[in-house]
Order: C-alpha cells, then structure tokens, then sequence
C-alpha cells in the first residue's frame, strides 16, 4: 500500500457492517424484511484530530478515539434498523452506556484483574512488582483471559453472527486493496484476517505492554505502579498502532508476516466465514464510500 493512499477501514455491527474512509462513514443493515438499508455519515474534525491526527504516535489514540465516536453511532443505526420491528424502540442514551460499560469491563478484565493476580503471585514467589518476570507472567495471564473470552463470547449465536460480518468485512477490504472484482462470488473468495484488524490491534495492545510497564520504577508503591498502568494504556495504543500500521503497508515482508501472525491467530475467533448476502451487506457499505479516484479499474466488474 502507497503512502497517502485512502486507507479502508471498518467493523462489523447488528446484522450489518460499517466502512470508514476519510471523511465519512457508511453503515448498511440488512433489515428484518431483508431489505438493505444503508446510510452515509461525515467523520467530525475534531479539534483533537486535526492537531494530532497525523503524529507518530498520537495518531493512534486520536484513530482509537474517533473509531469508538464513529463505532457508537454505526452501532446504535444498526440496532434501531434491525429492531424496526420491535414494539419499543432502542432509547438513544443506551448504546453509549452500554459501549463505555464494556469499555470499563474490558480495562477492569484485562488490566486490572491480571494486575491484581500478578501481585498475589509475586507475594508467593518473591519476584518484585514491575521486575520483567512480573510482566511477563502478567502479559501472559493477560492473554489467556483474552482467549478464554473470545472463546466463551463465541459460544452466543447473536455474537457469532456479528464475527460472520466481520469476516465479509475483512473479505471485502482485501478483495479492494488487491484489485479483484467486487462482486459477492469474487469477494467470497479472498481470506477473512486482515492485519489491520481491531483484533490484531488487542493483541500487539497485549504484547506491548508487557515492555511498556516495565519502564515504570520498581520503588514505586503497587498503588502508583497499577494506577500508572491505567495512565500508560494511551502510550502502549499509540505504539501498537504503528505496528499494526507498518505490518498493514508491508505484507509481503517476511518480517511483517511474521510479526502480524499471532494477530491473525486471534482472529481466528473474532470473525467467521460470512454468507453470501453479509458479503452483499459489506459491499453496499463499501460502495457508499468508495474513493472513485482511488479504487481499481476492474473494482465493479459485474
């Protein structure tokens, strides 16, 4: 990938899946009649994103930040085009009670909670709070609670359904960016992991904090040491942003390959093989954004 070419960007939402490009965004929801119904939105210029949306480093936090915006929006259109049929409409404060509650689970789960084990377990074997075995024995109880909850989540046939459109939506991004007809049957044919996935994201998240917290000084109190951890998380974003970002642009490099593949282990149980009307969905998505300028000859070859 060119620097300075539009980069594609989603996630997959109820019965449906959002598209980000540059300046706007667009959500299409399949419908209880069947019907797809999809909507263009602009992304906000925040002030934050036009100070630091292009600096190394503070461009991923303000990326992270805009995509939880844009990704609690796609959400609650999804909710309110999906439930359509439902006697009672979704009230508007509940989708963004319920992102920033999973938001606080999510911190609480796989900071706080492997922190706290990581204390009992330096109590039991005399290895210093903050020293690189706490950290990695820390990291390590990380993921496992990672994988055990991806894995339990799964088990939901709602959530399944979701991770089957965010496979269409992985399958539509790499079928764009390798030049291959967007149609259903084409688009069926590519992989559903992509480096730049969210889950890749989590994952090197993971990895980096590992060295991230060791930097913090061992004198230091366990309650300045875990409150640190809370305050370092933008740090530990922004570095794994970079990664899954240079790993994005160099998939033909060995040494990206190599980098990335744990990432896409991971999703092996965030996305699914996708049907092919969630891939029709992903393309209608897709196309409401489509950079003309941008996009191959051949992308819409019927």
């Amino acid at each position: 990938m060119r620097e300075g070419e539009f980069v594609l960007g989603g996630q997959a939402v109820i019965e449906g899946v959002m598209m980000k490009g540059e300046k706007e965004f667009a959500v299409a929801v399949r419908g209880p009649s069947g019907e797809i119904v999809a909507e263009v939105f602009p992304i906000t210029q925040g002030r934050l994103r036009s100070l630091f949306g292009k600096a190394f480093l503070l461009r991923g936090v303000v990326t992270l930040v805009t995509m939880l915006s844009i990704g609690v929006k796609a959400l609650s259109f999804s909710a309110r085009i999906a439930m359509e049929e439902e006697e009672e409409e979704v009230p508007s404060w509940v989708m963004p009670l319920t992102v920033a509650g999973a938001l606080l689970l999510g911190v609480g789960l796989f900071f706080v909670l492997p922190y706290g084990a990581g204390v009992l377990f330096s109590s039991l074997t005399g290895f210093e709070v903050g020293s690189l075995s706490f950290n990695l024995f820390e990291g390590v109880l990380r993921a496992i609670v990672f994988l055990l909850y991806l894995w339990s989540i799964t088990l939901f046939p709602d959530v399944r359904r979701v991770f089957q459109y965010h496979g269409a939506e992985h399958k539509v991004v790499n079928a764009w960016e390798s030049g291959s007809p967007l149609t259903t049957d084409e688009v069926m044919k590519h992989s559903r992991f992509h480096p730049r996935c969210g889950t890749s994201f989590i994952f090197f998240v993971l990895l980096v904090s590992i060295l991230v917290f060791s930097l913090i000084p061992s004198h230091y109190s366990l309650l300045a040491k875990g409150g640190l951890r809370i305050l370092l998380l933008p740090v530990v974003a922004g570095i794994s942003y970079e990664i899954i970002r240079m790993s994005g642009k160099r998939r033909e490099s060995s040494l990206f390959r190599a980098v990335a593949a744990p990432g896409m282990f991971f999703q092996r149980f965030t996305t699914f093989e996708p049907e092919p009307d969630m891939v029709e969905v992903a393309l209608e998505s897709f196309r409401k954004i489509s950079p003309e300028g941008e996009k191959p000859e051949n992308a819409f070859e019927a």
